[in-house]
């Protein structure tokens, strides 16, 4: 049985005790719950392929390695820069989790 079943049973049922006569509004709020698990659920998506990435690139030597030349330098200081927020802003939805 799905959530959004199981929450239109529970609507159903106790609805009496809410004093609900409208059952549309239990049914609207389940959809809407159905709704946001489901962009939860991408998101969580999203944030385990952005932190495969950043582990990757923490680990690509060409980017933390020594510039030969100094428009290396500056690829690979925008490219740490980058690599940096990203990281950061892992950290800082992780805390909000919590």
């Amino acid at each position: 049985m799905s959530d959004q079943n199981r929450l239109r049973d529970i609507a159903v049922k106790y609805a009496h005790l809410m004093w609900v006569t409208d059952y549309s509004y239990l049914l609207k709020q389940a959809d809407e719950i159905e709704r946001l698990q489901a962009r939860v659920d991408e998101l969580e998506k999203g944030y385990v392929q952005l932190q495969k990435f950043v582990d990757a690139q923490a680990e690509d030597v060409a980017l933390w390695g020594h510039a030969q030349y100094i428009s290396e330098a500056y690829i690979q200081r925008g490219l740490r820069g980058c690599h940096a927020f990203i990281e950061q802003t892992i950290e800082a939805l992780e805390g909000e989790e919590k």
